[in-house]
């Protein structure tokens, strides 16, 4: 898994109740996402507990994956990602494709 960059979440994001955003969602969103490597950053809500913010983390790069590999639209990655929470499963950061297939979250 690609090695992320966590910068505080941008305001307008937060005025709509998100404690967690990455490129594509923001631009299926429609908020902005002004970051020099917006693909390798994620934005979290400053002063969550570690232990919430590294749940958003994984949150989103699960997020990202299914959008930027799989060409899912926000919702449906989104609930994928949800998914992955409630089954306390980690995202698997190498064979990512072959280990998704094995625990029945893909099927292509």
């Amino acid at each position: 898994m690609t090695k992320y960059i966590v910068k505080k979440i941008g305001k307008e994001a937060k005025r709509a109740g998100y404690v967690g955003m990455n490129k594509f969602a923001a631009k299926s969103l429609h908020f902005p996402f002004k970051h020099k490597h917006p693909e390798h950053t994620i934005e979290v809500k400053p002063g969550v507990s570690k232990k919430y913010r590294q749940r958003i983390i994984h949150h989103e790069e699960t997020e990202e994956y299914f959008m930027k590999n799989k060409k899912y639209n926000y919702k449906k990655a989104d609930a994928l990602a949800q998914r992955f929470e409630k089954e306390h499963k980690p995202f698997p950061s190498k064979n990512t494709k072959k280990e998704m297939k094995k625990i029945g979250f893909i099927k292509k």
